[in-house]
């Protein structure tokens, strides 16, 4: 099922700074919890009480007259943290805040903080699995948009530290793991990221189906495209080699032929990938492609995030298997 993000209105101003009431306006808890015990197959309701740390609970007000945790079927299930420092820690996780700076600002610690984290982009991973958009096509003239794609070199680097007071760490050598190819649309600034192991054929034209409208024009730099046969796709590949960063990344012949748009995007997202764990990689990429769709339809990116937890609500426990 393909679902948009959209909203009814933003909270009031009362409600802005209380997590409580945005967990309960974006629904990340439901009102009613149905039950089957002792006969009774009512529902258990939101109540009140005072004396829970979350101040409210599931209550059956029928025959059993049961009570259940309220953090019981969402994603705050099997975790013990405040709500409200959880909230937060999503909040500084959609806006891009470092890891010591959500560690301060939630007061959540770094073990669990990563943990927190992993759950974050795994929902993130299941949002866009399932509500892919595909970048290119036409505009309202019926003329092909334009997608610069780019390559960039993906490597294992191996460290050893030495047996110094200092800890100096020293490197070994590198290792290529394989390719990161960037596409970013022109005039609207979409792009996709798109993990390979090789430059086939096979490959680049499931890339291009998976991401790419039909009947785009492709402009890339780089001898790579040039042995890749997509005339049975519906795309229009362009492909030169660059003057150099000097003189940019522009055809020499052409200079409507550039991949200046993927040099600005790369320059501003690699550090968020460059260096990570290999393992990590792939979540990070999502991540950055949610971003920026969130950022593209104009809505909040922590506003958009709530409304992924709604339509894939993952428990806590999940990110620990």
């Amino acid at each position: 099922m393909r679902v948009k993000l959209h909203f009814r209105g933003p909270p009031s101003e009362s409600q802005k700074m209380n997590s409580q009431s945005r967990i309960f306006y974006f629904r990340l808890i439901k009102n009613c919890s149905p039950h089957d015990r002792d006969g009774c197959q009512g529902l258990r309701w939101l109540t009140r009480e005072s004396r829970k740390t979350d101040k409210y609970m599931w209550k059956c007000r029928d025959i059993c007259k049961t009570t259940q945790s309220l953090r019981t079927g969402s994603i705050f299930e099997n975790c013990n943290i405040p709500l409200e420092n959880i909230v937060m820690a999503a909040y500084c996780w959609a806006q891009g805040y470092s890891h010591e700076q959500t560690k301060r600002e939630s007061e959540i610690g770094g073990n669990t903080l990563v943990k927190w984290f992993k759950l974050f982009r795994e929902i993130c991973i299941k949002y866009n699995a399932e509500n892919l958009t595909r970048i290119g096509g036409h505009d309202e003239n019926l003329k092909a948009k334009v997608v610069e794609i780019s390559r960039h070199p993906l490597t294992e680097t191996r460290r050893s530290r030495t047996n110094t007071a200092k800890g100096i760490k020293i490197q070994k050598g590198s290792k290529k793991v394989g390719w990161l190819f960037l596409g970013v649309e022109r005039d609207s600034g979409a792009f996709f990221l798109f993990r390979a192991l090789d430059i086939t054929e096979v490959t680049i034209k499931k890339m291009f189906l998976d991401f790419i409208e039909p009947g785009t024009r492709i402009i890339t730099d780089g001898a790579w495209a040039k042995n890749v046969d997509i005339s049975d796709t519906g795309y229009t590949l362009s492909a030169f080699l660059p003057q150099g960063r000097k003189k940019g990344f522009v055809s020499a012949d052409d200079p409507t032929l550039h991949t200046n748009n993927c040099k600005c995007v790369w320059s501003s997202h690699k550090r968020l990938i460059l260096g990570k764990r290999k393992a990590h990689i792939e979540s990070l990429l999502h991540k950055l492609m949610f971003r920026n769709r969130a950022k593209i339809q104009g809505h909040g990116c922590f506003e958009a995030f709530l409304l992924a937890i709604q339509v894939h609500p993952v428990t806590f426990l999940s990110s620990l298997l």
